[in-house]
């Protein structure tokens, strides 16, 4: 069964959660806090933080080479990469760009940038562009990932 979660993290780069939020450190590059207002709110109208999932309490992921770390919205209850560690590029089937439920919020889904990362061309075939996907919905098949 296929899911649907957001590429956070690409080949070479660290992944880390502070404080319920969510860093990404490029390869020789600056640590960025992710600004997402797509995660699922609290009560408070705020974001959920974003914390470990795994029983180790694992808070910190340098991505390998062919390999995504993947987010979902729901923090709270998300399986992602929190739990399961990052994806191989072969996991990934496709990319979301509607949204139908809830229907309140039926629509098409943008590609978020995120200020401190670069931005690099959206046309390239070959694979996942870095940061033209970068949180954007990607269709991963659970299936396919290691057990």
């Amino acid at each position: 069964m296929p899911f649907i979660k957001r590429v956070i993290g690409l080949p070479g780069e660290t992944v880390s959660l502070d404080n319920g939020h969510v860093y990404v450190t490029p390869p020789g590059g600056v640590r960025v806090r992710l600004e997402e207002p797509y995660v699922i709110k609290g009560v408070d109208g705020a974001p959920v933080p974003t914390v470990p999932r795994d029983a180790e309490g694992t808070a910190s992921w340098v991505v390998p080479a062919g390999s995504y770390f993947v987010l979902g919205d729901n923090r709270t209850v998300s399986q992602d990469s929190r739990f399961f560690g990052p994806i191989l590029r072969s996991s990934i089937v496709g990319r979301a760009w509607l949204r139908y439920f809830p229907i309140e919020r039926i629509g098409f889904l943008d590609r978020p940038t995120y200020a401190g990362l670069p931005t690099r061309p959206r046309a390239s075939p070959t694979a996942l562009r870095p940061y033209a996907w970068v949180g954007s919905s990607a269709t991963i098949q659970l299936s396919m990932l290691r057990p």
